[in-house]
């Protein structure tokens, strides 16, 4: 075996054995609605169906993403076969990256050490460990597939990176041809190339854009100042978690700021040492500037900050950092230090993914800005039996935050706020707070399945004409949920239509419930 593939080997066993306590974890965060709920999920006989809809109920196209995780689920179904393909292609990723190292001209040593440093750094524990993000690790590899096309001269390298990352995660439509653009002063593509990659970008976007529904996301409104100055905050937490990764934070929260401000100048450092970088450590630092670009939230996301979008740029960063490492002896052998350090914190970092619980508790402790953090502690609180607690929990994550940008799903923050209060027996309140999640937009679904618990609670407060509006149009579907008809054959019935009653409860029990109500 040469050098070069025992060298190969190691970054891919070192990824493993790093992340490894993964595999002990269970379905946490996203994973929830995603996997539990399936709805990422397709069963093997309608897989083909993936590359026509939305991913999971949202307004992203991942086909490919939800394949895997499809196909976890039709081979195994427990979380330890999906950690166990997330490692797998966390770790694909970090050989990608070491041989895209060495064709940028890096030595075999350097090579070694970028594959390493981006197989073990604790900003990529959220990708390796949390499921819903092996997107990330998808898209990595399709970028360094791409751009190994381009410096290799092989178009068809090339056309299956572009269509890997278009159908992984819709930032491969922007990086993949930036990042080419970016190499092409040092690698310049063939016509084969260029046409090649164009050919491909092409047939995605147009899939993509046949198939996806409209964007759902809106930019929240700020002043010019606010504008620049939050995303020059934005940028300062991430080079903070780049420097400094030991127990990075997932609270996405960024405080609102003038381009005067304190989080605002830690961004203008930023700035100024991502193109001093761009200038001196040639091509790798021109690449990770160009990488970075999705942290500037150009285009509405959820999370106005997060790890993840870390991931990308790190690769490059790491070549950068590596080039210079393995010029000098003594380099190397800091930076094998630093190895060793980060290796631990993801270790260390893997444990609090284990449960919500774990993994929420000391993120909410951050603050009320952390609302999606104390969102899903309020469900971990729930299933420990401390509803007041959990109540709590779920009044933050609703509430609207001042002066951060943060996302939480009111919607169902309020919603489970309302089905803890029924539980309690308060139903006032519980009314109010099914009431104002009934009253926001939401996906077909999820709003039918929230008429059937605020008609619960209606029914529990003796409001049968109102339970029956709000459950009539189910009667009138053929797919009439399940609960839905037979919450509303109680609400006729309580009226004296008897006959009308028994007819909906007959129906009930023929009738398809994805989920079951309060």
């Amino acid at each position: 075996m040469t050098r070069r593939r025992l060298g190969l080997g190691l970054v891919f066993a070192v990824s493993l054995a790093v992340h490894l306590p993964a595999l002990a974890n269970g379905f946490t965060w996203l994973d929830h609605g995603d996997l539990e709920q399936r709805a990422a999920l397709a069963p093997p006989r309608e897989l083909p169906a993936l590359f026509t809809r939305p991913y999971a109920r949202t307004g992203f196209y991942r086909p490919l993403t939800a394949l895997t995780l499809s196909l976890d689920d039709a081979f195994s179904g427990k979380p330890f076969g999906f950690h166990l393909t997330n490692l797998l292609l966390h770790a694909l990723a970090a050989v990608l990256v070491a041989l895209l190292a060495e064709g940028l001209g890096l030595s075999a040593l350097g090579a070694l050490l970028a594959g390493l440093l981006f197989a073990v750094h604790t900003s990529t524990s959220l990708v390796a460990n949390q499921l819903t993000y092996r997107g990330e690790a998808l898209l990595m590899s399709s970028l360094a597939l791409t751009l190994l096309g381009q410096v290799r001269g092989r178009p068809w390298w090339v056309a299956a990176g572009l269509l890997l990352g278009c159908f992984s995660k819709e930032t491969a439509f922007v990086l993949a041809p930036l990042l080419m653009a970016g190499l092409a002063p040092w690698h310049r593509p063939s016509r084969a190339v260029v046409l090649t990659a164009a050919v491909s970008w092409v047939g995605a976007a147009v899939v993509r854009q046949a198939v996806a529904p409209a964007w759902k996301l809106a930019a929240v409104p700020l002043t010019a100042d606010q504008w620049v100055g939050t995303r020059l905050a934005a940028l300062g937490q991430q080079l903070e978690l780049l420097l400094w990764p030991w127990r990075g934070r997932l609270c996405d929260a960024v405080p609102i700021s003038s381009v005067l401000s304190v989080p605002a100048a830690l961004g203008l450092l930023a700035v100024g040492l991502s193109l001093w970088l761009a200038w001196k450590v040639r091509p790798f630092g021109l690449l990770a500037l160009l990488a970075a670009t999705p942290m500037l939230n150009l285009v509405p996301l959820p999370r106005f900050s997060s790890p993840h979008y870390l991931y990308v740029p790190l690769a490059f960063c790491a070549m950068g950092l590596a080039g210079w490492a393995a010029a000098v002896r003594w380099r190397a052998w800091a930076v094998g230090v630093v190895l060793a350090a980060l290796a631990v914190s993801s270790v260390l970092d893997a444990r609090r993914y284990r449960d919500d619980f774990t993994l929420f508790a000391t993120e909410a402790a951050l603050g009320p800005q952390c609302r999606e953090a104390h969102l899903y502690l309020g469900d971990a609180l729930r299933d420990r039996g401390q509803l007041d607690e959990a109540a709590a929990a779920y009044a933050v994550a609703a509430a609207p935050s001042e002066r951060f940008l943060s996302y939480s799903d009111v919607g169902a923050a309020l919603q489970n706020q309302g089905v803890v209060r029924y539980q309690q027996g308060r139903l006032d309140e519980a009314w109010a707070a099914l009431s104002s999640a009934y009253a926001l937009p939401a996906d077909p679904l999820s709003h039918r399945q929230r008429a059937v618990n605020l008609a619960i609670v209606a029914l529990e407060r003796e409001q049968y004409a109102e339970a029956e509006r709000l459950l009539r149009p189910e009667a009138e579907r053929p797919d009439g949920l399940a609960t839905a008809l037979e919450v509303l054959a109680h609400a006729v019935g309580a009226q004296g239509r008897e006959s009308e009653a028994v007819e909906l409860l007959r129906r009930s029990q023929q009738g398809r419930a994805p989920e079951r109500g309060l």
